[in-house]
């Protein structure tokens, strides 16, 4: 479950997705008694973990602590998203961390400067460091860190992952700017193309792997990640029930939705006719109108199925290799995602995926090969 609580922050960072509810719920957090009871209701239906999140900052709700503790009460594992401004007060990071078990720290730059200046708050940076140094004390909950990438930081964002690893983060996520609220103004300016994703991504993988943790990607279709379309959250939307404020009547009320149709129709996202032919289209959550607008269909890369392919998933214990090599099965699962399309690999095309993986497994590792099913290969 994701939980909006509270409709208040600190900052005023230019890539905001959430200042418009702000500006309409700002003199309505929900109350302890409407979180108890969403956290009661959804631990019925079977929710096992609950993100206290907002359209804003959360740790500015007077009652955060005592919504850890129901929500840990209640058998839940818990996920606090923030900015770090209030938890870099001990006496505030002492009430809240005993009750969290992953803490996500947004981090934007990699030092005061650029970090202060898309916050626009001096001194953000410089409380986001205590933040990380509190959550670290004593047995702290598992951090991770979130880092929106604008046109502003793209050309530091290793260094910005670098500075997350060293602060203790076991996943470092990075999020396109959302065309929602302040973004969606001026979303031509604050985003980057696709392209900027398929070229960085590989690196910053393998960057996070080397220090044991692992890189996950958000807001972006599949194909903007290439072979490590493994690597993205959208997937984890279609899991995801969000609980926030709506008006019912002219009065403050409680929503309770499914996350992917909201995501998909708040940022009215879309499939054009470049992901027609996707191999990964209904996986795939689509595109934003405000992104076609400004960068066109040719900053998509559909997946095609024309030659046999690897693709590569981060795992804890290293990276797995997975070679397509047909489309073709004896069953008909109704859950299957595999296009029914009939496609296999020719024999030579397979031979030149494995002469181009060969330096990589000769020092040891795995290859799978899947399919389809990869027995119906007349060649396997």
């Amino acid at each position: 479950m994701e939980l909006l609580i509270g409709y208040a922050c600190g900052q005023e960072c230019a890539f905001c997705m959430e200042s418009d509810r702000m500006e309409e719920f700002a003199a309505a957090p929900l109350s302890i008694a409407e979180i108890v009871r969403a956290l009661a209701v959804q631990r019925r239906r079977g929710v096992e973990s609950v993100s206290f999140c907002g359209s804003g900052e959360p740790t500015f709700h007077p009652r955060l602590a005592d919504a850890l503790k129901a929500a840990k009460t209640l058998g839940y594992e818990t996920e606090l998203i923030s900015n770090g401004s209030r938890l870099a007060e001990p006496e505030h990071a002492r009430r809240l961390l005993p009750w969290v078990d992953r803490l996500w720290l947004s981090l934007h730059g990699d030092d005061a400067a650029s970090h202060d200046r898309l916050t626009r708050r001096p001194g953000s940076f410089a409380k986001l460091r205590r933040a990380f140094a509190a959550a670290r004390a004593g047995k702290g909950p598992r951090l991770g860190s979130v880092t929106v990438v604008t046109r502003e930081n793209r050309d530091r964002v290793a260094a910005i992952a670098r500075l997350a690893l060293e602060e203790g983060a076991r996943e470092v996520q990075l999020t396109q700017v959302v065309p929602m609220g302040r973004a969606e103004k001026d979303y031509a300016r604050l985003a980057v193309p696709y392209s900027w994703w398929r070229e960085n991504v590989p690196a910053l993988a393998e960057l996070a792997r080397r220090h044991g943790a692992r890189l996950s990607c958000a807001g972006v279709p599949l194909c903007a990640l290439g072979e490590h379309w493994p690597l993205s959250r959208e997937k984890d939307l279609a899991l995801t029930v969000s609980v926030d404020r709506t008006r019912s009547g002219g009065r403050p009320a409680l929503r309770t939705e499914e996350l992917l149709p909201r995501a998909e129709a708040a940022s009215t996202r879309v499939k054009p006719e470049a992901c027609a032919a996707c191999l990964r289209r209904e996986e795939c959550i689509g595109v934003p109108r405000p992104h076609l607008a400004a960068f066109g269909e040719g900053d998509l890369a559909a997946f095609g199925g024309g030659a046999a392919r690897t693709e590569t998933h981060a795992q804890s214990g290293g990276v797995e290799r997975i070679l397509s090599v047909n489309h073709a099965c004896n069953q008909r699962c109704p859950f299957c995602f595999i296009p029914g399309d009939g496609w296999k690999a020719e024999l030579g095309e397979i031979e030149r995926e494995l002469d181009r993986l060969a330096p990589e497994l000769a020092g040891g590792g795995a290859l799978t090969l899947s399919g389809g099913e990869p027995l119906a290969h007349p060649r396997l």
